[in-house]
């Protein structure tokens, strides 16, 4: 039903609800660790696409089915459940 993006570089954390606490690491599928703040979760979360889907940041980082490379930042990465 649909396609979750998250992008990592700047600052983007198995399903379940994320709560505010300022700030969280997660280690994508390759152990990188990836800084997901409250104002950055609040702002993929203000997508209409992303509605009742905190949860599945994390396991979309730990499970993409697609990782790119951002065509406007080389050093952020776009990664993709659908």
């Amino acid at each position: 039903p649909g396609s979750v993006g998250v992008v990592s570089g700047q600052g983007c954390s198995a399903p379940r609800a994320l709560e505010p606490v300022g700030m969280r690491v997660i280690h994508d599928y390759q152990g990188v660790s990836i800084r997901l703040t409250d104002e950055r979760l609040a702002h993929i979360l203000e997508h209409p696409e992303m509605e009742g889907l905190a949860g599945a940041i994390e396991e979309t980082l730990g499970h993409p089915e697609k990782v790119v490379e951002s065509l406007s930042d080389p050093e952020a990465r776009l990664y993709y459940r659908f």
